[in-house]
């Protein structure tokens, strides 16, 4: 098999006829009119991943750049352009940077000139990874998984992976994925989180960096939570998305016809509900992640005795400021919505989520 990563960096932009919010990331084949989506819209910065299994299609295959106008929900996104990129042209540089035009979909309107639809300045790096028969991959994956009763931890190779690695991200990943398929995520999650605990002088900073320990975490909420998301979440983010209440409380930002009071009610209702099922939903969360808070907690009462708070607060922030508001403020990314939220809307998911955190962080609000 042939592991590829591409990634996109758009650095410029020249002659557009709309400004753009969305850009769709496709791999396809020359011969095949089928194409897999690999990320969802978010910036102007992509990372794909996909698998190839014959590493002799890779020249015949090119990554197709789609660029969207998103400004304008209700009539659908607006098609600007596109650019197809073959990968037997990346596969010769490691990265590679130039302006394209913007192009039809498909050389669909023939009178158009090739400048007509603007262009991109590009940055792209391409990487492979071939990868052999899992075989070869034994005696790796028996080390690993005996991290969780390697003393001290630290000492283990999937810490020392962790460690090895810039972004702590490339490490979680496959260690979660690897110790989920195993069964062995919460001994090697607690294990983990125990260090880290023994190591934090203040209570008020327990898990909140971006350590081996919140990025494992956050993985795993990522694949074993996502149903819970859908069924506590998905509800209320729909109605909010249709209804349009205007939820504005910056006297700054308010439109002439809005109530700065009526504006306030209904951002409260709105955080209420949400907090409140968020509270109710104990009974759908899924065991992998109850078992991990109740670590969590039991490391974090044990380590500082004195204070009441922090085997609450070590668990919200999860469950709550890396969980549940990032979700609120951008459901598109965890597939509550099939796009991002108009203006209006983001604005109130944006107070909604910041409200939710600081009752979540069990914290006053300053303003």
């Amino acid at each position: 098999d042939c592991n590829c990563e591409a990634k996109l960096d758009v650095t410029a932009a020249m002659d557009l006829a709309f400004g753009y919010r969305n850009i769709w990331f496709d791999h396809k084949s020359y011969g095949s009119a089928s194409t897999s989506h690999i990320t969802r819209p978010c910036s102007n910065n992509k990372k794909s991943h996909f698998e190839i299994e014959d590493a002799d299609e890779v020249d015949k295959m090119e990554i197709r750049i789609d660029l969207w106008n998103a400004s304008n929900l209700k009539f659908g996104d607006e098609f600007l352009g596109e650019l197809r990129l073959p990968l037997k042209f990346l596969r010769q540089s490691s990265s590679y940077e130039a302006w394209y035009f913007l192009q039809p979909r498909d050389n669909g309107n023939k009178s158009l000139k090739p400048d007509d639809l603007g262009s991109l300045r590009l940055n792209v790096v391409y990487t492979e990874d071939h990868v052999f028969p899992s075989d070869y991959y034994s005696p790796l994956r028996d080390l690993l998984l005996k991290s969780a009763d390697v003393e001290p931890v630290s000492a283990s190779a999937a810490h020392v992976l962790g460690e090895v690695c810039r972004e702590k991200q490339e490490a979680a990943i496959p260690l979660v994925r690897l110790f989920l398929h195993y069964g062995k995520i919460v001994p090697f999650i607690s294990a983990i989180a125990n260090a880290e605990v023994r190591r934090t002088q203040d209570p008020n900073t327990i898990f909140r960096g971006n350590s081996l320990t919140s990025k494992c975490i956050d993985e795993t909420m990522k694949l074993a939570g996502m149903h819970y998301l859908q069924v506590t979440l998905k509800p209320i983010i729909d109605e909010i998305c249709q209804v349009h209440k205007p939820c504005e409380i910056d006297p700054v930002k308010l439109k002439d016809a809005e109530n700065l009071e009526t504006n306030r009610e209904n951002l409260r209702q709105y955080v209420d509900r949400i907090f409140t099922v968020i509270t109710k939903s104990g009974v759908s969360c899924p065991t992998v992640m109850c078992d991990i808070f109740f670590s969590l907690r039991e490391s974090a009462a044990k380590r500082f005795q004195g204070d009441p708070d922090v085997r609450y607060t070590a668990v919200s922030s999860f469950i709550f400021l890396r969980f549940f508001a990032p979700a609120i403020l951008s459901p598109n990314l965890f597939q509550l919505t099939p796009h991002h939220p108009d203006p209006q809307t983001s604005r109130t998911l944006t107070l909604i989520s910041k409200t939710i955190q600081t009752l979540g962080s069990l914290s006053k609000s300053k303003s």
